[in-house]
């Protein structure tokens, strides 16, 4: 019961619907819909979150990418002149 009555003081600003799992150290910021699952910071629904973390290993390569196609994308307008 004391730990109901302190999560009910930390989301006096949300609603957070029956039977909705909240993974420990979520950042709730909205309502939580009624079954849902949800983990983060913000919270996300589970499946959303799962995703997040396996990406985030990949992001320092995924952005080393990025960078060299644009670099390729402006040699590329630029032999063509710049025109669109």
């Amino acid at each position: 019961e004391q730990g109901c009555q302190e999560l009910r003081a930390a989301l006096d600003h949300v609603r957070v619907g029956d039977g909705a799992t909240l993974i420990a150290q979520s950042a709730i910021t909205s309502d939580v819909e009624p079954e849902a699952v949800v983990a983060g910071s913000p919270a996300m629904p589970l499946s959303t979150f799962r995703r997040v973390v396996a990406t985030l290993p990949k992001l320092p390569d995924l952005a080393k990418e990025v960078r060299a196609l644009a670099k390729r994308l402006e040699a590329l307008e630029g032999q063509r002149g710049g025109d669109t």
